[in-house]
């Protein structure tokens, strides 16, 4: 690769950076062989920047950059950047014992970029009261780090607070097409150009959810360079920004690096046309209610409920981008047997975490209402119907969909509801704080017009829908899947 040189970074870099946080792990915790063949194969084709963090990984990928560089390409021809975990530093000593725990874990004396991680405003106020600033001059001054920056999530207003305090020698942001203007990144990168700070980019295919577009969208791209992925129009309009040092692609397969080596070589800027097909893909996108979420995964760290937030979203994008309901489903079934949208507390511990400001509690709620939907067949329509005549609902079933199809009512405000089961053990019981009744009652009050049933089991639907319909219900009766 073609190396750019930056004097305030002294250093000759790969427009291409391997960002090590999404790679594969096996079921002992490591990487397989073929991550370090990636490694490899990275340094032969000229990739020379190395992006790690204290957390990445399940707290492996810096022993990663230490088996798979440091120890098999001994003449450092590359430069590691690693990250402090600000949230974990409460104090001078705190940073202190981390930094060492760090420069162990990567088997060297020196780290070449060192940012703090994830700054916003509520973090850097407390990090400047703790001495942080102090502590970047004194590791500058000992040599222990060479180049000190931050990633940063906020907005422009709060970097321009940031930026006066200290020489940083570089900044990584979140920048892709996308987030460019919806989210107001052109004003930050501006900030930086101004202020003679490279940028080094992140999150530069959006966490993936560039690379795979509507069909609409792709026609827009694919009408003026069919030979381009969609990848390769995120990269390109990355690398050719002047004041962007390093574009950091978290790549897990030689395919996908070779592809991005091939873009990120072409380092002319844009044509006109090609800018309009980016405006106009950006359109397509934002007109269409996709979550801008990158799979950072800071917020699952926070959930109490350990909710796959990620996955959760991507499950929803997948149905509002692709406009295709059965994507929702293939998506979100994923996520059996795991915490999901319904589990959601609503405490708010994720939306402090997020980067994108996503206000995850909402989604949560919109994306539970969608799921029962899909599952259960409930709709706005059937709400509205149950509760202008004030009925009861019936769930027959007292398993998870059970319980599910419970949260989706709440959601409404319904609290007129039963639980039947066929199990006789069950009847007059309470579970979860609903009486279970029996068939029978069931059927006698669903005849009296004082009751709807939802079957919330798919397993066995078409047996009891059968036992309700041989028992004088009809289809009008039973809300189904």
């Amino acid at each position: 690769m073609v190396k750019r040189y930056f004097t305030k970074l002294d250093a000759e870099i790969s427009p291409l950076g391997f960002g090590l946080m999404r790679l594969p792990m096996n079921a002992d915790n490591w990487f397989d062989a073929g991550v370090f063949e990636l490694i490899d194969r990275s340094i032969e084709l000229g990739v020379n920047y190395y992006d790690t963090g204290y957390y990445y990984q399940n707290e492996r990928s810096e022993e990663l950059i230490r088996e798979a560089l440091v120890k098999r390409h001994r003449d450092r021809n590359y430069y590691i950047a690693d990250k402090l975990p600000v949230w974990d530093c409460k104090s001078r000593e705190d940073m202190e014992r981390i930094f060492e725990e760090q420069l162990k874990r990567l088997g060297v004396d020196t780290i070449d970029f060192y940012l703090l991680h994830a700054l916003h405003r509520g973090r850097w106020n407390k990090l400047y009261e703790a001495g942080v600033l102090d502590f970047l001059d004194d590791k500058k001054k000992e040599g222990r780090i060479i180049r000190a920056g931050f990633s940063f999530h906020d907005s422009a207003a709060i970097i321009k607070e940031i930026l006066p305090c200290y020489n940083w020698d570089f900044v990584q942001l979140q920048l892709n097409y996308y987030d460019w203007t919806v989210l107001h990144i052109d004003d930050i990168y501006e900030l930086l150009e101004k202020s003679g700070i490279p940028c080094i980019t992140m999150e530069t295919v959006g966490g993936g959810r560039l690379s795979i577009l509507p069909e609409d969208a792709k026609r827009v791209f694919s009408d003026l360079h069919n030979d381009w992925t969609p990848s390769a129009w995120a990269m390109r309009f990355a690398v050719s920004l002047d004041n962007v040092a390093v574009v950091l692609s978290g790549m897990n397969a030689i395919g996908q690096l070779e592809d991005n080596v091939q873009n990120c070589s072409k380092i002319d800027g844009l044509t006109k046309e090609e800018i309009n097909a980016i405006n106009k893909v950006v359109e397509i996108l934002h007109s269409k209610g996709a979550v801008p979420c990158t799979a950072c995964r800071y917020c699952v760290k926070e959930c109490p409920k350990k909710i796959d937030i990620p996955q959760v979203l991507k499950a929803i994008n997948d149905y509002r981008i692709f406009e295709k309901p059965e994507y929702f489903d293939i998506s979100y079934n994923l996520l059996s047997g795991a915490t999901r949208a319904e589990d959601c507390v609503a405490c708010g511990k994720c939306k402090e975490q997020c980067p994108q400001k996503i206000d995850i509690p909402f989604q949560m709620t919109e994306i539970r209402k969608f799921a029962l939907e899909r599952e259960i067949g409930i709709n706005n329509h059937l709400i509205e119907d149950i509760q202008r005549k004030n009925k009861t609902i019936i769930c027959f079933g007292c398993g998870e969909y059970g319980k599910r199809a419970i949260k989706y009512l709440k959601d409404y405000k319904i609290d007129r509801i039963l639980l039947c089961d066929n199990k006789e053990d069950l009847w007059g019981k309470n579970i979860n704080g609903y009486r279970v009744i029996s068939p029978d009652r069931a059927v006698e009050m669903i005849k009296n017009e004082e009751a709807k049933m939802i079957i919330t089991t798919r397993k066995f639907f078409d047996v009891i829908k059968k036992q309700f319909t041989e028992e004088g219900m009809t289809e009008a009766d039973i809300m189904n899947y």
